[in-house]
């Protein structure tokens, strides 16, 4: 593998992807900083490109986080690319990095990396990203700038003309960012009426007002920052154009015969979620779906409202709807857009699970319903962060702008997500797994990383007690392996699970602590073997291994342990406390009066125990 350093010669110095990034002019030369390809080698000195890559590194340094909004869900290299590191001329940090991640044995090598997936790389900062990204498009050319979408977005055909996520972005800012504000507005498609676009009526007469009545298309000739200059026309109105032209764009894509959407569930769905106000007129000819005989709306699992029209329309037996149309139902009191898509969504399930003509998009939407599902009957399930350490990065490249589990249960219907089923797949595995471990393995996989050291993982099980051991302080072990009390800390109670906007998601703990606080009280060694029989334990780890273990990853225990460590009684903690109480009060008495009487010490512990069982 060739290595040498950004910019190299015959490279681009500016990477097309990071385009609407770099839409300022240079000083030193005058042209735009997107606009250095591998052509100004021949045009420019080799110092002066090398000031120019410093140039762009440093512009896109003061970016990071917009970078990430917007194209954080665009993938490395070409979807359908192949390629790894003895492919490329990269510098030594940015190989280091990609070997720690062992790029080279995924399925399909850098093609599979988002760039957000690529920047959480420990040491791999904007620098490294764009020695990538140029040494990348060195190899694949204007290969590399076709697809500026996720893949679920490619396999559905449904590509936003702008970057994602960038109303996101507009809206938080609260203006356009000058790295922006020379991208072009996304243009109508040819034929569509700005009333057609789905636009509030503020919005719609600055555009008439600035003569865009008449061809609608002429918006695609201004950029953000000429956009946003039209009377009348902020931010908010802004992003309400472009989020409607794309969605006019995705539409216009998508149209077909009636007697296609009648086999076609998911495309019905796909135009109904995507449709701004009302729905077109061929949606609405079109009919329901056939629907096997027999079925009971019961049988469907539809929502609430739905269920209520069909059964107030008697309409018990779905099977006599396919004769029916969308514009039918539509008609029926209280039946809207969301029950339309709630009933298809559920007609596609039942026709898909008995191979009832089933189509391939219907199929995909059953996959993810069915994985989705699955994922959510799994306690604490709903809750897994996007951040989470062992199952975020599969989250994120499902949909780039859900945070847990649970939102993106409401996006089942999405074809960003449905497009990505085997990625949801790969989700809903990855957290059955997550229940079948123990808590010393559980732990293990939140803390270590798969570039630690085989000594880190060794740290840690003395640290939480692990296999009958003792607890090992910070002090003891920095002397035994060498390192300060604070590296061992670093180790065995990393800051990042502590800045994690939820707890990490650990089932086996969370069942392993219900379990416990249903047994109380009860001996500590009981509970230990309670818990060994069940799997969650390994043998020889003690209930305070449990409460260290529950400590840093952010759980409240809800026991507290009493006694010697060899005979320890485990208790709820307010019980715990009324026990204190008496011994403070012992104490307190043999303190003051140099004796206590026995048999209203024990008489007082007796009833106290009584109370507590």
């Amino acid at each position: 593998m060739p290595i040498s350093r950004y910019p190299r010669r015959g490279h681009p110095i500016a990477p097309s992807v990071l385009a609407p990034f770099l839409r300022r002019k240079s000083p030193e030369i005058g042209i735009r900083l997107d606009e250095l390809d591998a052509d100004c080698w021949g045009k420019y000195g080799e110092a002066t490109c090398r000031r120019l890559g410093k140039t762009v590194v440093s512009h896109l340094a003061r970016q990071v986080d917009d970078i990430i909004r917007v194209l954080g869900a665009c993938h490395i290299a070409p979807a359908a690319s192949k390629i790894g590191l003895s492919d490329l001329d990269l510098e030594v940090r940015t190989c280091n990095c990609l070997e720690r991640i062992d790029v080279d044995q995924r399925h399909d090598g850098l093609g599979d990396l988002t760039i957000r997936e690529v920047l959480e790389i420990q040491s791999f900062g904007i620098k490294s990203l764009v020695d990538l990204l140029t040494s990348i498009e060195a190899v694949f050319g204007e290969e590399r700038t076709v697809d500026l979408c996720s893949k679920g977005a490619a396999k559905t055909e449904v590509c936003s003309p702008l970057p994602r996520g960038i109303c996101d972005v507009i809206r938080r800012s609260g203006h356009v960012p000058s790295a922006l504000a020379d991208i072009n507005v996304p243009a109508p498609p040819p034929g569509v009426k700005l009333d057609e676009i789905g636009l509030r009526e503020r919005t719609v007469t600055a555009l008439r007002k600035a003569g865009f009545a008449r061809d609608p298309t002429a918006i695609g000739k201004l950029t953000l920052r000429q956009a946003i200059r039209i009377v009348g026309l902020g931010t908010e109105s802004l992003c309400e154009l472009i989020e409607g032209v794309e969605r006019a764009v995705r539409s216009q894509q998508r149209r077909f015969t009636a007697k296609n959407l009648g086999r076609d569930e998911a495309r019905i769905i796909l135009e109904v979620v995507c449709c701004p106000a009302s729905l077109p007129g061929w949606v609405l000819a079109s009919v329901i779906p056939p629907i096997p005989a027999g079925v009971h709306s019961d049988a469907l699992g539809l929502q609430r409202r739905t269920r209520n029209v069909l059964e107030r329309e008697r309409l018990f037996d779905l099977s006599s709807l396919s004769q029916a149309t969308i514009g039918d139902l539509c008609k029926l009191k209280g039946f809207g857009r969301s029950c339309v898509i709630d009933l298809l969504a559920r007609v596609c399930h039942v026709r898909a699970s008995r191979n009832f003509g089933e189509p391939a998009a219907g199929s995909a939407i059953r996959d993810v319903y069915q994985s989705i599902e699955a994922i959510c009957v799994i306690p604490g399930a709903e809750n897994i962060n996007a951040k989470d350490p062992r199952c975020g990065r599969l989250l994120r490249r499902i949909h780039g702008d859900v945070e847990t589990i649970g939102q993106l249960s409401r996006h089942y219907d999405d074809p960003s997500v449905f497009g990505q089923a085997e990625h949801v797949k790969a989700l809903r595995d990855a957290i059955v797994r997550c229940t079948t471990l123990t808590i010393e393995s559980e732990l293990m996989e939140i803390l270590v990383r798969r570039d630690d050291l085989q000594r880190n993982q060794q740290m840690i099980a003395e640290h939480y007690g692990f296999g009958g051991g003792s607890l090992g302080t910070l002090e003891m072990l920095g002397n035994r392996y060498g390192v300060t009390r604070e590296r061992v800390r670093q180790i065995c109670a990393p800051s990042r699970i502590s800045k994690l906007p939820s707890p990490p998601f650990a089932p086996v703990l969370d069942a392993a602590l219900v379990l416990i606080r249903d047994s109380l009280p009860e001996m500590g060694s009981s509970l230990e073997r309670m818990l060994v029989n069940q799997r969650m334990l390994n043998r020889g780890t003690t209930l305070e291994s449990i409460e260290r273990v529950a400590h840093v990853l952010r759980r409240e225990t809800g026991f507290e342990l009493i006694g010697p460590t060899s005979n320890q009684f485990a208790l709820h903690k307010t019980h715990a406390k009324r026990l204190k109480k008496i011994e403070q009060t012992s104490r307190k008495l043999v303190s003051r009066y140099g004796a206590a009487v026995i048999p209203t010490y024990s008489s007082s512990w007796r009833e106290e125990m009584k109370n507590i069982a």
